[in-house]
């Protein structure tokens, strides 16, 4: 494993950390990038957790996979997501009812599984790239939502306007990722680390929008409402 991994994965920590004292600092946790402010500390958090396994420990990419943080993370980005885009577009009752008994009776499925496999199987590859596809259809969903009721002249002005568009091209670059990490996990470990390198670029791009998208909140706090 290259240094150049430690030191992606070191900008990815910092552009977290980042991130997220912006958004302390310009009170992002008091409107309506809560979720998003939220997500800056669990990526914070994560990141520091991978950097000091890797670092410290020399603890590899897959068996990082099996302390099952990356399960935790997704989870608990998936509902903080999933929330913003409710209330961004209004998702309509009936459909946030069918995804969360889809999910739990999916999760029963799995279950019994759960003591020969470890979280794997609910983690699987399709579930990621499910997951993917389901916040680029909702991000774009966003966006044309978010045009069509746009009260402000230039949206780069707006929030809103990074946060889903950051939203929007970090799952569009991480969806190939996801359907060939194991691929690649068991055909060579170097090339997952370029893959996990790959993704964490994604995830630099994502968290310099979001600190973005929380300094245009602090200059225009009665930007667009949705």
């Amino acid at each position: 494993m290259g240094y150049y991994y430690y030191i992606i994965l070191g900008v990815s920590l910092t552009t977290s950390f980042s991130a997220f004292f912006l958004g302390a600092k310009w009170n992002a946790y008091q409107g309506y990038l809560k979720y998003i402010f939220v997500l800056t500390l669990i990526s914070s958090i994560a990141d520091a957790i991978n950097y000091f396994a890797l670092w410290y420990y020399k603890i590899t990419a897959q068996y990082f996979y099996q302390l099952h943080i990356s399960f935790f993370y997704r989870l608990i980005e998936f509902l903080l997501l999933f929330e913003f885009f409710k209330w961004l577009v209004g998702i309509n009752r009936r459909l946030v009812i069918s995804i969360q008994v889809v999910a739990a009776l999916y999760f029963l499925w799995c279950y019994p599984e759960v003591p020969y496999t470890g979280l794997q199987m609910i983690d699987s590859t399709p579930l990621r790239i499910l997951n993917c596809l389901t916040f680029i259809f909702m991000s774009i969903l966003a966006l044309v939502h978010y045009l069509r009721k746009m009260e402000i002249e230039n949206p780069i002005d707006d929030p809103l306007f990074f946060t889903i568009s950051s939203v929007l091209m970090y799952f569009s670059g991480i969806t190939f990722i996801a359907a060939f990490d194991w691929y690649l996990q068991e055909f060579d470990r170097n090339a997952s680390y370029v893959s996990w390198s790959f993704q964490n670029l994604f995830v630099i791009l994502r968290n310099v929008l979001f600190g973005i998208a929380f300094y245009k909140q602090s200059k225009q706090p009665n930007g667009i409402r949705v």
